[in-house]
């Protein structure tokens, strides 16, 4: 926080006002300056109802927050666990391809959960995707998910692979 007075700035730390974040559940209560440091996002997620289908937000910290993930009496498992999700997406092989174990598998199905890789393709996760707004999810909350923080430490579940295939 800045203040200019007569000339001369001053400045002052004060508290992140993050952790209540996720609790908020619409855009008014989550940008709410006087009570939290939060911002309203994209979740990558639609809802759907009568009315048609709706982009999904969800209220995550400004300022990224700092914990210590490395302890395992510390609090980064309940905060970033808090966002797991999972989205499967279904892939196909056809004709000689399915038959000789050749070719790559084809994103058939939910395929903004998935990104291309050397054996997937079709995959639109990485391209504004349900990826990309997962990933950009978990990292809002502090050290989750596939980033290294500042000093450049592997952040808490660093080394689980963001997609699996079964």
């Amino acid at each position: 926080m800045e203040t200019e007075v007569n000339g001369f700035k001053y400045a002052r730390c004060r508290a992140n006002l993050w952790r209540d974040c996720i609790g908020q559940n619409n855009s008014e209560d989550c940008e709410n300056t006087e009570l939290r440091d939060c911002q309203w996002i994209n979740s990558g997620n639609k809802i759907r109802n009568d009315s048609g289908t709706f982009d999904s937000y969800v209220c995550v910290p400004k300022l990224t927050p700092g914990f210590d993930f490395w302890n395992a009496e510390g609090e980064a498992d309940g905060i970033c666990s808090a966002v797991e999700t999972t989205c499967v997406a279904k892939f196909e092989k056809k004709g000689w391809d399915a038959i000789s174990g050749g070719g790559n598998w084809k994103c058939v199905e939910n395929c903004e959960c998935c990104v291309d890789d050397d054996t997937h393709e079709g995959c639109t996760g990485d391209k504004g995707g349900k990826v990309t707004y997962h990933k950009e999810f978990c990292e809002s909350l502090g050290d989750c998910g596939l980033k290294k923080n500042y000093i450049g430490v592997k952040g808490w579940n660093y080394d689980e692979p963001l997609i699996k295939v079964d």
